[in-house]
């Protein structure tokens, strides 16, 4: 009996649970003895690729490890390669007497046709099609191609959809930890909710933060995270910030300027799948810092208070920017509690 191979290629940027699903149902169906997931070179991606090369093979691993029916080919990045066809022939060279299945969505089925040597590559493998949402499909086509159907996936997912909602935790969860492990999407879920200024802010407050943490031997990468992110929710509109306080349990505040720090830790939590108590905290107590601040919660507050683009801002002609972030390095709490002082003897004002 012929060895059956799926090949499934794609940019996984990132991978999610529709993927996990529909390479399942294909080795069921097709019964397979092996499914490659090969993920596209970043170069020849129709939309841009967010996470390198090298990160989505690793995320790729992270999530196979418990499904030995599955695997990672890096042949498309390595040969920068841009063609189907070159894939395929890669693995009949590498398989040559294995039954080869190229695994595509509905949405693909449409341009089969303009495929570079499409002849040639329906000669090599069988093409097998599932379903997408909003992508019906064309039964000429499925004969025409001689494709063979998997049904239609139940989950609507699409990684480009994915970074402005809770959509995001639709990525395996060993997945999602490695990301938050590796920051590999701060940046992008930062542009999907602000805008360039308030995002370059986010990322200053998170490289002062890692500094700080560091000269008081705390862990750089967890203040870095929680410096980058702690604006995340600032441009939400007012009716939107006030829907999501209410459900993070915020009833209670001096103004709906002040939510974006509570809903900001709460999204993260809840819509990213970043849970780190410690970022969670230092996040909720930036606006309005409670009586008792963790060393942490401290940084995050002095980070935002005293990032370098500070010293152009009217508010902080008052004190000595550059002279608060030398003493915070020497005597954190201290620093803090002059920070503090001064910008409630502004609000009082």
């Amino acid at each position: 009996m012929r060895k059956k191979i799926v090949i499934f290629g794609g940019a996984f940027d990132p991978l999610h649970q529709a993927h996990i699903y529909i390479a399942k149902r294909a080795v069921q169906a097709i019964k397979a003895q092996k499914l490659y997931f090969v993920p596209t070179a970043k170069a020849f991606f129709k939309s841009p690729i967010k996470a390198s090369n090298q990160a989505r093979l690793a995320m790729l691993r992270v999530a196979l490890k418990a499904l030995p029916q599955m695997a990672v080919s890096n042949f498309d990045i390595k040969a920068q390669n841009g063609f189907s066809f070159n894939t395929v022939q890669h693995f009949k060279q590498r398989f040559p007497n294995a039954e080869l299945y190229f695994l595509i969505g509905s949405d693909k089925l449409s341009e089969l046709a303009k495929w570079h040597n499409i002849e040639q590559l329906q000669k090599l493998c069988r093409f097998v099609c599932y379903e997408r949402f909003g992508y019906p499909i064309d039964e000429q086509l499925v004969q025409q191609f001689n494709v063979r159907l998997l049904g239609k996936c139940p989950l609507d997912l699409a990684s480009s959809e994915m970074f402005g909602s809770h959509k995001f935790r639709q990525i395996p969860a060993k997945v999602l930890h490695y990301i938050h492990q590796h920051n590999i999407y701060l940046k992008t879920i930062l542009q999907t909710l602000l805008d360039e200024p308030r995002m370059q802010h986010c990322l200053r407050v998170g490289q002062l933060a890692k500094t700080l943490a560091v000269a008081n031997k705390l862990d750089g990468k967890t203040a870095y995270t929680a410096g980058a992110y702690h604006d995340l929710a600032k441009q939400l509109p007012q009716a939107q910030l006030e829907k999501l306080a209410k459900v993070a349990g915020v009833n209670d505040y001096p103004s709906w300027k002040v939510l974006h720090s509570y809903v900001g830790a709460y999204i993260l939590k809840h819509w990213y799948g970043l849970n780190n108590s410690a970022v969670f905290s230092a996040i909720w107590n930036h606006t309005v810092p409670p009586q008792k601040m963790s060393q942490l919660d401290m940084i995050i507050y002095l980070a935002d208070k005293l990032e370098p683009m500070r010293v152009h801002e009217e508010w902080a002609k008052g004190i000595d920017i550059t002279a608060l972030v030398k003493l915070a390095k020497k005597d954190l709490k201290l620093a803090y509690q002059i920070t503090l002082k001064y910008v409630r003897s502004l609000q009082k004002n």
